[in-house]
C-alpha cells in the first residue's frame, strides 16, 4: 500500500493539458453503461467510481449531454490536481490543506492544488495521493478459460509451503527498511533477482529514474519471466511492490505485511512453478517506488504498452497478513475492463483453494496499488488485499513485523495458494518439465499407493505385481536425483519406507524400476 506522498510529473503521460475550450467534468453515469457511446471517445477519462467518472472534455460536448457537472474550467494541466484515496473520513480535513476539494466521493477526493506542496504530506487516514492520470484504450482482450480441475494445479497448490512464505517475508523484513531509494532496497531487489534465478526464472533488476520535489532519484523493479512453450506472446503476470514505508522510512520500515507478503507470493510462485512447463508466458514482477505513487509499476507498464505486450491478466498482491476474526477475507477489486478476468480468477480460487474466503467486487476507484497502473493502460488486472486494512494497527508503522501476524495464519498462506492456483491455471500447465530418463514403460508391476502425500519425514511406497529386485529413486521435477537409489526384492507385493528428512520441500517424482519396466508417482514434500 502506498505512503501518502505527492509525486508530480512522474512520467510524460502525467503532463496532460487542457485549453480554455475544455474542462474537467463529472459524468453522472457508470462508465459501463455508456461504453458504447461514440461521444466517450472524445473524453480523456482520469477517474472512475461505481456510479460516475471524471474526464477532460470540450465545453461544447458537455453542453450537449445531461448529467454532467463542470469541476474546473481550462486552461489547466492535470498536474494541477491530485487524487486522494481515503482510509477513513478523518482524512478529508487533512487533505483539505492541499488545496480546494472539487470532488468528494465515499472513498476519494479530487483536489486542485493551492501553491507549493510540503516535502511529505502524511496522515494515517489517507492511503495515497497521486496525480490524475489519463486511462488509455484497452491493450488486450483476456482469455476466459473455465476452472476445470487439473491434477498438476492441485499438486502445485499442495507444494505451497507456509514455512517458505514466512521465510521470504522474514528475509525481506530483515533488511530493516526497503524505502525505494535506499541501499537496503537495492540489496533486497538484488536478492529477489537471485532467488528468481535460483528457480530457473531468468531475471533482471530494472533501474529507473524519477523526479521528486525538484530532485532526481533512482529506484528499481525486479522482472522475471518463464517463457510459454506454445504461445509465449500471451503473458500472465503475478506482481507485488517490494518497497516499504514508515515514519522512520530511511532506517526502520520493516514492511512485513506491506508488502513483503505480496513479494513473497511472487517468489513462492516462482519456486513451486519452476517444475512445470506452461503454454503461456508467466512474468514475476516486484515493483519499486509504489509507496511514492505507483512509479515503478507505471514505468514498467508504459514500456510494455508501447512494446505492444499481450498481457492477458495481472494478479497484484498487496497486504495479505492481517485477518482478525470475521475479517479473514481476501478483497479483490476490479474495473470494467477486468470484469471477465476477475470472474475467472474468482472461480479458479474457489475451485483449488476453497478454504480461502474471497470477495470480488467492481470497484474502479480502488487505485491505491500497482494494479491501477495496468488499469491505466488498458490491461485486465485485479488486486488481492486483506479486507480489514482500515483497522490494521501496523499499517505504515515500524511494528509491521511478521511476528505481529503469526496468529492470523494460515490466512496469508491461503492467499498465496489462491493467487498461484489462478496464475497456473490461466497459464495452462503442460506437465512437469525436465524429468530425467525415459518415459515410464509398462511392466509386470506398478506403484499401487504412495502415502502420506503430502509427506514430511518419510513416505511409504506400495508395489504390486513383481518379484525380484526393484530400484526406487526420487527425483525433483528438474530431473535431479534426491538421495541415493534404494534396491529391494519383493515377492509379489511389498512396501518400502522412503526417508525424506534430508529432502527439501517441493514436488518430486518417485520412480520404481525393474529391468526395462518402470512405474512413477508424484510426491509432495511439505513441512
Amino acid at each position: 500500500m502506498p505512503l501518502l506522498v505527492l509525486l508530480l510529473a512522474v512520467s510524460a503521460g502525467t503532463a496532460e493539458a487542457a485549453d480554455s475550450s475544455e474542462g474537467l467534468f463529472l459524468f453522472d453515469s457508470d462508465i459501463r453503461d455508456v461504453s458504447a457511446e461514440q461521444w466517450l471517445e472524445e473524453v480523456a477519462v482520469v477517474y472512475r467510481t461505481t456510479e460516475s467518472f471524471v474526464g477532460v472534455a470540450s465545453l461544447s460536448l458537455a453542453a450537449d449531454l445531461t448529467g454532467t457537472e463542470l469541476l474546473a474550467e481550462g486552461p489547466f494541466e492535470l498536474e494541477d490536481f491530485v487524487l486522494v484515496s481515503l482510509r477513513s473520513e478523518d482524512g478529508i480535513d487533512a487533505a483539505s490543506a492541499l488545496g480546494s476539494i472539487i470532488l468528494a466521493t465515499q472513498d476519494a477526493l479530487i483536489i486542485r492544488l493551492d501553491g507549493a506542496m510540503p516535502e511529505f504530506f502524511v496522515h494515517e487516514a489517507i492511503l495515497m495521493v497521486q496525480p490524475l492520470r489519463v486511462f488509455r484504450e484497452p491493450a488486450a482482450i483476456p482469455f476466459r478459460p473455465g476452472p476445470e480441475a487439473d491434477g498438476d494445479i492441485e499438486d502445485i497448490v499442495a507444494s505451497v509451503s507456509e514455512d517458505s512464505v514466512k521465510a521470504f517475508i522474514q528475509q525481506l523484513e530483515d533488511y530493516g527498511t526497503r524505502f525505494c531509494i535506499t541501499d537496503q532496497f537495492h540489496d533486497s531487489a538484488v536478492w529477489v533477482e537471485s532467488r528468481l534465478e535460483s528457480y530457473w526464472v531468468p531475471a533482471e533488476v530494472q533501474e529507473f529514474q524519477f523526479r521528486f520535489y525538484g530532485n532526481t532519484y533512482t529506484s528499481w523493479n525486479v522482472i522475471g519471466e518463464k517463457p510459454g512453450q506454445e504461445d509465449p506472446d500471451v503473458i500472465y503476470i503475478v506482481c507485488g511492490h517490494l518497497d516499504s514505508i514508515s515514519p522512520e522510512y530511511m532506517m526502520n520500515a520493516p514492511g512485513a505485511d506491506d508488502n513483503a507478503s505480496g513479494s513473497a507470493t511472487v517468489l513462492e510462485a516462482a519456486r513451486v512453478l519452476q517444475y512445470y512447463d506452461f503454454k503461456y508466458t508467466i512474468r514475476f514482477l516486484c515493483f519499486g517506488a509504489e509507496e511514492l505513487g505507483l512509479i515503478g509499476a507505471e514505468y514498467y507498464v508504459e514500456q510494455a504498452y508501447q512494446a505492444g505486450d499481450n498481457i492477458q491478466g495481472v494478479i497484484n498482491l498487496d497486504m495479505l497478513l492481517y485477518a482478525p476474526v470475521g475479517e479473514d477475507t481476501l478483497y479483490c477489486p476490479y474495473d470494467d475492463q477486468s470484469q471477465e478476468f476477475a470472474m475467472v480468477v474468482d472461480s479458479l480460487m474457489a475451485c483449488y483453494v476453497p478454504e480461502l474466503g474471497t470477495e470480488f467486487a467492481y470497484d474502479p476507484g480502488a487505485v491505491y496499488s500497482d494494479h491501477a497502473a495496468f488499469w491505466q493502460f488498458g490491461y485486465p488486472a485485479i488486486l488481492g488485499i486483506e479486507r480489514d486494512i482500515d483497522n490494521n494497527p501496523h499499517y505504515h508503522q515500524t511494528t509491521d513485523l511478521l511476528e505481529n501476524y503469526l496468529e492470523y495464519f494460515p490466512f496469508g498462506t491461503n492467499c498465496v495458494k489462491g493467487a498461484i492456483a489462478a496464475l497456473a491455471a490461466l497459464a495452462e500447465p503442460l506437465g512437469p518439465s525436465g524429468v530425467e530418463g525415459e518415459d515410464p514403460q509398462p511392466g509386470p508391476f506398478t506403484i499401487s499407493a504412495l502415502h502420506p502425500n503430502p509427506a514430511s519425514a518419510s513416505a511409504t511406497l506400495e508395489l504390486v505385481g513383481t518379484t525380484g529386485p526393484v530400484s526406487v529413486s526420487v527425483y525433483d521435477i528438474a530431473g535431479r536425483l534426491a538421495g541415493e537409489p534404494q534396491v529391494i526384492t519383493y515377492e509379489g507385493t511389498g512396501s518400502l519406507q522412503i526417508a525424506l528428512d534430508t529432502v527439501p520441500e517441493g514436488l518430486y517424482i518417485v520412480r520404481a524400476s525393474a529391468g526395462e519396466s518402470t512405474s512413477t508417482a508424484k510426491l509432495v514434500v511439505a513441512r
